[in-house]
């Protein structure tokens, strides 16, 4: 269990749990962070994610701006918001089911595809069953995935946004004391259809 504290160690550890899920897509990481008190509408696994991933070189999108979750990771981060998607560093995504489209946000260059937006998704559930087959590079062969509630469109989104590699976004689920990541590089496929 990690304690939230701004030791070089202790993020040093978060970071390394960060890079577990990046690099094992769809591998559910346990990431427990007890002792943290975010602002309303932020989970504390999802704050200690972006207090650790965010400086002040990086800019935070997310739908409706509350007002303590800016201050919250101005203070612990010194981010800055944006309004515009394709601006953002990362993007906050509280309703995932919601999101019209991941070519929204930055998906950068082929000078620098690392220049591209990650987006930070709270979800109730996610599992390593259902439809959802993941493939490509640090999985052996293909593993499951599931997140409840995000239906066959926000797939099909994350299918296409694969298909533009390098250039594309990263997604990083967060859930209660766990995260995943499905990296651009991931080849999606939702089961039953072609």
């Amino acid at each position: 269990m990690i304690e939230v504290d701004s030791s070089a160690q202790n993020q040093a550890k978060i970071f390394r749990l960060i890079l577990e899920a990046m690099s094992h897509p769809g591998r559910i990481v346990d990431f427990k962070v007890p002792s943290l008190c975010p602002p309303y509408g932020l989970s504390a696994e999802m704050a200690t994610l972006l207090i650790t991933l965010c400086d002040f070189q990086t800019s935070i999108w997310m739908k409706s701006k509350a007002v303590g979750i800016e201050k919250f990771l101005r203070f612990h981060a010194g981010a800055t918001f944006t309004n515009t998607k394709s601006a953002a560093t990362y993007a906050i995504v509280n309703d995932p089911e919601k999101l019209s489209s991941l070519e929204e946000f930055a998906q950068g260059t082929h000078e620098y595809p690392d220049r591209s937006t990650t987006l930070v998704i709270q979800v109730d559930t996610m599992s390593n069953d259902g439809r959802i087959s993941l493939a490509g590079p640090g999985i052996a062969n293909q593993t499951r995935f599931n997140v409840e509630k995000l239906g066959v469109v926000f797939w099909a989104n994350v299918a296409a946004n694969h298909a533009q590699y390098p250039l594309g976004v990263d997604l990083i689920f967060v859930s209660k004391g766990k995260i995943a990541a499905i990296p651009r590089s991931t080849q999606v496929q939702v089961q039953g259809q072609d």
